[in-house]
């Protein structure tokens, strides 16, 4: 089934520059207080919202435009910081395979160690239960992956895999090599699980694409491109929507 009507969320107006500028009939609304900019693209109905950082901000927005009117499909884009280990380099595009709640859990005796699991979930159905993961939907995912194939000629990378979410933006090797251990995550950034749940609260199929800005570990900004994550970001999604 075609998606004809698409919310899309970033964190900054300068993730969503890329799309913004390709809105057909663009006019500016409001969601929940926030900023957002409505239009067409590829024949479809989009609406843009720019949900400031971290997981309240992504939640508030995410709930408030859904009971403002209801998409048929919600895709959170923009930077993310990219796992060495996982082999990305700044500019790849990524699919989320699932995201990760990082820091939900029980802090661990052993300092070096990840949280532990919670012992009872936050979200409950008849078909699972969600204690800090929470998954995309699957199959739009490999839609993605497939059309970015096609369309992206360049060097570029297109891997789908876990995202985690922080609200503490990792800044040391150490504490990336633990993330990458425990979660065998592929993109670290401050939103997407947030976003993620409330899609599964409200049964909207959500996807997540992003670009690599910068490598996790040591914090050294004089080597981050997000011009570039930006760009490339904006460029995906824009071929998705053309196709999915």
């Amino acid at each position: 089934m075609m998606q004809k009507n698409i919310l899309i969320t970033s964190a900054t107006i300068q993730e969503a520059e890329y799309l913004i500028d390709r809105l057909n009939n663009r006019r500016k609304t409001k969601i929940g207080n926030k900023l957002a900019i409505s239009g067409v693209i590829h024949n479809k109905a989009v609406k843009i919202a720019i949900t400031g950082p971290g997981i309240i901000n992504a939640a508030h927005t995410a709930t408030a435009a859904i009971e403002q009117k209801p998409p048929e499909l919600i895709i959170k884009t923009g930077c993310a910081g990219g796992f060495k280990q996982a082999g990305l380099t700044i500019g790849d595009i990524c699919i989320a395979y699932a995201e990760i709640d990082a820091q939900l859990g029980i802090e661990p005796q052993n300092q070096a160690d990840t949280l532990q699991e919670l012992p009872f979930p936050i979200y409950k159905d008849n078909k699972k239960e969600i204690k800090s993961t929470y998954p995309t939907d699957l199959k739009l995912s490999l839609k993605a992956e497939e059309i970015l194939k096609k369309k992206i000629c360049d060097n570029t990378k297109i891997m789908q895999g876990n995202f985690i979410t922080v609200s503490t933006v990792t800044a040391t090797d150490k504490t990336a090599k633990k993330y990458f251990k425990a979660f065998n995550c592929i993109a670290e950034n401050m939103e997407g699980a947030a976003a993620a749940y409330i899609a599964l609260i409200y049964g909207i199929p959500f996807i997540e694409i992003r670009a690599i800005s910068n490598i996790v570990g040591k914090r050294e900004k004089e080597k981050w491109d997000l011009k570039t994550a930006f760009k490339k970001a904006g460029q995906a999604v824009y071929e998705i929507i053309k196709e999915i």
